[in-house]
């Protein structure tokens, strides 16, 4: 996941993505399983909001473009 950012903003790129992600489904992770909970009055509720998450992360690893066969010094020159 590292190769979808230029080499000079690799880290920071990677680093708020991530934490993005993390605040986003984290944080309110417990908020919406104890509202998913409470209104469907069943205990396996949370695994539709874990379903969910797997089903958005398979189709955004789907939709990255390939790079194992990049020209790694083309990629380095600015355009």
């Amino acid at each position: 996941m590292a190769e979808l950012f230029p080499a000079s903003v690799r880290s920071i790129g990677r680093s708020l993505v991530y934490n993005f992600a993390v605040m986003l489904f984290g944080g309110f992770g417990q908020l919406i399983v104890t509202w998913l909970i409470k209104t469907s009055v069943s205990p396996l509720a949370p695994t539709s909001y874990v379903m969910r998450g797997l089903a958005l992360s398979i189709i955004a690893v789907a939709c990255v473009p390939a790079q194992r066969r990049a020209d790694l010094d083309a990629m380095r020159k600015p355009a």
